[in-house]
């Protein structure tokens, strides 16, 4: 139980983060975009809006394609799990003699 307690907090203390860094990295994302725009507004402002959908689109591909790659990993309750192994082995073993 203590375990589970543990990973509880632990996740709420990284949603709560993840949640913060995220709306920080917006907007400074955002106030950058608009800075590049401004800057070549006059001569190719086309150009610089095009290039700032590329890199959102790239960047939102390569998060999507890394939460794709870590999502598989189990993590919750890793050392109960792993004590339940080595129980159920040491079970089986002494059933069979």
């Amino acid at each position: 139980m203590v375990e589970l307690e543990e990973e509880r907090r632990r996740l709420f203390t990284l949603l709560l983060a993840a949640g913060l860094s995220l709306i920080m990295l917006m907007l400074g994302l955002t106030m950058l975009m608009l800075l590049v725009v401004v800057a070549f507004w006059d001569s190719h402002r086309m150009a610089a809006i095009i290039v700032c959908v590329i890199v959102l689109f790239g960047g939102g591909a390569g998060i999507a394609a890394w939460v794709h790659h870590q999502a598989p990993q189990k993590t919750f309750l890793k050392s109960t799990l792993e004590q339940f192994e080595i129980d159920r082995e040491l079970m089986e073993s002494r059933r069979e003699t």
